[in-house]
């Protein structure tokens, strides 16, 4: 429902999906009243854990919209998905996470205008991933705006990263690589 906040106590996470359960979450807010999820004390020190997606078995997960949603102040990373089928984010911003800003494995989300902001460490990381990113804006991470490793192509349009210390897109391994259009 727009104009949700949620107020996540320290050390808890939102899990959708597990070895045995599809799971999946729509989270639609609107421009003017986004869908917030964040630590209930304001610090990513003792933060919450963030939105975990999640199907190691690898059996096609479930599908997962989030549309005008921010994610806030997590102690580890706002987003995580391993091996889940379907993800969009469309209008998503994750801020000042302690680790990363969102971390794909073995995933293929479709990003359209997500901003990633004030990351620790990494804006993004895609490993063994083949994220499609159109719009948005990666800003002030700690250390690559956006890194993939293992196979995947990520494929990365009209996305600005601004004011990263190392490396705007870092593509490490011998099968992976990255399509840049307009970055």
């Amino acid at each position: 429902t727009p104009n949700t906040t949620l107020l996540m106590g320290d050390y808890t996470a939102i899990q959708i999906g597990s070895c045995y359960n599809r799971g999946s979450i729509l989270a639609e807010g609107s421009e003017a009243e986004p869908i917030v999820m964040r630590s209930r004390t304001g610090s990513s020190a003792t933060g919450w854990l963030g939105l975990y997606f999640y199907d190691a078995c690898q059996n096609a997960g479930g599908n997962s919209i989030l549309r005008n949603v921010t994610l806030s102040l997590p102690r580890n990373d706002n987003l995580e998905s391993y091996y889940y089928n379907s993800i969009v984010l469309d209008n998503v911003t994750s801020e000042r996470a302690a680790r990363y800003g969102l971390y794909f494995q073995g995933t293929s989300p479709t990003l359209r205008n997500v901003d990633v902001w004030g990351s620790a460490n990494i804006g993004t990381y895609a490993s063994q991933s083949s994220p499609v990113w159109t719009g948005g804006r990666i800003n002030n991470t700690g250390g690559a705006a956006y890194q993939t490793t293992g196979c995947g192509i990520s494929t990365l349009r009209d996305l600005q990263i601004d004011t990263t210390p190392s490396y705007g897109v870092y593509a490490d391994g011998t099968c992976n690589g990255a399509q840049l259009y307009n970055v």
